[in-house]
């Protein structure tokens, strides 16, 4: 497990006070305290869409109110996380649908 992705306790105010540390976007996309509503207000910052749609502890009301968002849809289709009540209560989203056939 990446050393990163293990940290419960990142500071995301400290992240965007220092936004040119050699932060590792790709892990913070992934982690599991991910502030999304911080994602939305800091989208300037260099967040991995595909770490931030692969991430296990998605909110998926949060996908579906900002469907605007940069979503990586493919990730999204194999997030191991996935619910098949809000694809099935969703099948207007971009879905991979080649991709949700194997899940």
């Amino acid at each position: 497990m990446d050393i990163i992705q293990s940290i419960n306790f990142i500071n995301f105010d400290f992240i965007k006070k220092h936004p040119r540390l050699n932060w590792d976007w790709q892990e913070l996309s992934r982690n599991k305290s991910i502030d999304l509503n911080f994602v939305k207000d800091n989208l300037t910052l260099n967040w991995s869409w595909n770490g931030l749609s692969s991430n296990i502890y998605l909110n998926w009301n949060f996908v579906k109110d900002n469907p605007q968002l940069n979503w990586s849809w493919d990730q999204l289709s194999w997030n191991e996380s996935i619910d098949w009540k809000f694809v099935k209560d969703n099948p207007t989203l971009n879905w991979n649908w080649k991709v949700l056939s194997r899940n």
